[in-house]
């Protein structure tokens, strides 16, 4: 076989098996088989909705976890009882995540229109108090 199409093959099959572990970590994460000793904290510099402070470092941080390993039979084994949904279903999280913020956006835009009927009116108010002490 020419090195260049071994080469293009071999990229391609390594791009759908980086994908495919990454669907089965997934998998996996989503059933609760989270391996303890492997998570991992990613901390920012500043305030995210699904982030926890840590008093220590005073920095918010999130926590990453990783799938517990298993071998290609204990998952088939998994998979025959737990099969893989679509991938919509692993983004449960995501979407209650993004239900949340626009929840929260939605929240401020009423009380901002709120806020700024309420000093409409306290400033109409006061300009008519001045206009009739004036007459």
């Amino acid at each position: 076989m020419n090195p260049k199409v071994q080469e293009l093959l071999d990229k391609k099959i390594g791009e759908i098996q980086k994908k495919n572990l990454k669907l089965r970590n997934e998998h996996l994460i989503n059933l609760g088989l989270i391996d303890e000793s492997k998570i991992e904290r990613k901390y920012l510099d500043s305030y995210k909705s699904d982030s926890t402070y840590d008093p220590e470092k005073k920095k918010y941080f999130f926590e990453k976890h990783f799938a517990l390993d298993v071998s290609d039979e204990e998952y088939e084994e998994i998979c025959k009882y737990y099969p893989i949904k679509d991938k919509e279903s692993y983004n449960k999280y995501s979407e209650l995540k993004l239900r949340k913020d626009v929840r929260l956006i939605k929240y401020w835009v009423i009380f901002g229109s709120i806020a700024t009927i309420i000093s409409f009116i306290a400033f109409i108010s006061v300009i008519i108090l001045l206009f009739f002490d004036l007459i």
